[in-house]
């Protein structure tokens, strides 16, 4: 539930209503969703889900986002004639009958699901496309510069909220059976089953945290997390905390080869195969390698970004050309550097740059691997329809008091004069609705000055022009 309540929340500020439909019960276990008006699906079979969700609202909507794990092609198929579109959230490349597949596995690929999804459907593929919550990518640039050098002293267990399998009690034997003595904070929901046999078996210096209201502070003064491969391994991800990961559920299972492939993560193995002593073992063989903990942090920030909710919002709810056509973003990659470079070569494309000379391409290659590799800096390919159409830079600027993004644009030259430059502007906006946005552009270009001045950019120097930002 926590994937599309953060894909409605970026919705609702985009301006959709969003109304949750759930079996009863299912609310009182994540408290965001009272929030939103919720309508029981009362039924008694998965078979019966969607007849009784076109009962419950007869109206149909613009879009059904479906996370649920029951639901095949045939319920899937079955709710066509009532959804204008139906967007699918999971984490297996299994089939669907769906408009949209997004599937936020580290290291999935589109290519996944070719010839087992509509040729029409659009899959969003990779941990770019994770919908966390907003809280934490506001949380991002706090928790990544404080990181640093710092000693390892704080460990995180979270093996979600619910733990049936009772893998927190495994990993807490595991690290009393280790050298560590520094401070852990171990994480369960209220209703845990076994949250008394925990608490018994809590080591000196150890605090239990039941339904913490802010995760993302927990995961900014961790060190290190020993932690289930869920969605949670994303959101630590997002903060730059490296994870010890253990597999408690089949699903798990991809995500976490993604995270170890990254090198954000080092696998533990399923829970049913780990003694107290391989968690020891795993434990201190990472703590006394300060170097690898710090390259396991860094590539850890560039598994995930925590926009991946306004990403999807943006596919689902895409902005408009001036003739109509859908304009999305995408993030950037390496197999796009040899189109970024033949647009940087375009006549006339560098004319207004504060260097208008155009890179060789191995300085456009390390300029590149610099980009992909900084977390301060968002890299996006703009497109229409399906075509890369050009691209949509924002750099967080580190002296200024509010959060704050410099805005660069590059549209395709058979692109441009079709409104892709106002759309993307409208593009950043929404991509970081909290910040400050920033433009510097020089007197001579008359074009740009336009452009940012209609989408409510005023000019604050002879150069720089700005943006506030704030969702209300």
């Amino acid at each position: 539930m926590a994937r599309v309540l953060a894909i409605g929340e970026a919705l609702s500020v985009a301006g959709w209503r969003i109304v949750l439909a759930a079996r009863p019960g299912t609310v009182e276990t994540v408290a965001r969703a009272a929030a939103l008006p919720v309508v029981p699906i009362r039924c008694a079979a998965i078979a019966e889900e969607p007849a009784a969700l076109m009962s419950a609202l007869p109206g149909g909507c613009d879009l059904l986002l479906v996370d649920h794990y029951g639901w095949t092609t045939g319920e899937e198929e079955a709710v066509h004639s009532w959804a204008k579109r139906v967007a699918v959230v999971g984490d297996f490349a299994r089939p669907h009958a769906s408009d949209v597949v997004v599937d936020p596995t580290p290291g999935r690929a589109g290519t996944a699901y070719c010839g087992i999804v509509p040729r029409s459907c659009v899959v969003l593929a990779g941990a770019a496309w994770a919908p966390l919550e907003r809280r934490f990518g506001a949380a991002r640039a706090a928790a990544l510069a404080a990181r640093g050098q710092r000693r390892p002293e704080h460990l995180l267990v979270a093996m979600g909220m619910t733990d049936a399998a009772n893998a927190t009690l495994r990993t807490i034997e595991g690290i009393r059976a280790s050298r560590f003595e520094g401070c852990v904070d171990v994480v369960l929901g209220g209703s845990a089953p076994n949250r008394a046999s925990v608490t018994a078996a809590l080591p000196p210096r150890a605090r239990l945290h039941l339904d913490p209201p802010d995760m993302p502070a927990l995961i900014a003064r961790a060190d290190l997390a020993i932690g289930a491969g869920g969605v949670s391994a994303l959101e630590r991800a997002c903060l730059g905390l490296p994870s010890l990961l253990i597999e408690v559920a089949n699903n798990q299972r991809e995500a976490i080869a993604g995270l170890v492939a990254a090198g954000a993560a080092r696998p533990l193995g399923a829970l049913e195969t780990i003694s107290p002593h391989r968690i020891a073992d795993a434990l201190e063989s990472c703590l006394r390698d300060a170097p690898s903990l710090t390259a396991m942090s860094h590539a850890a920030t560039r598994v995930c970004d925590g926009l991946g909710a306004l990403r999807v919002a943006i596919a689902l709810a895409p902005e408009r050309s001036r003739d109509g056509a859908p304009v999305t973003l995408r993030p950037a990659g390496r197999e796009d550097c040899n189109r970024l470079l033949a647009w940087q070569r375009s006549p006339g494309i560098r004319t207004h740059a504060r260097n208008p000379v155009v890179p060789t391409p191995e300085e456009h290659a390390a300029w590149l691997e610099r980009s992909l590799a900084d977390p301060k800096r968002i890299l996006s390919i703009l497109a229409v329809g399906s075509e890369a159409a050009g691209m949509l830079r924002l750099d967080r600027r580190s002296d200024e008091a509010r959060s704050c993004h410099e805005v660069s644009i590059l549209i395709a030259p058979e692109y441009q004069r079709q409104g892709i430059g106002a759309a993307a502007l409208r593009l950043a906006r929404r991509l970081v609705p909290q910040d400050d946005l920033v433009a510097e552009i020089l007197p001579k270009n008359d074009a740009s000055r336009a452009l940012f001045s209609a989408a409510g950019y005023e000019q604050c120097s002879d150069t720089i022009w700005q943006r506030h930002g704030g969702i209300p």
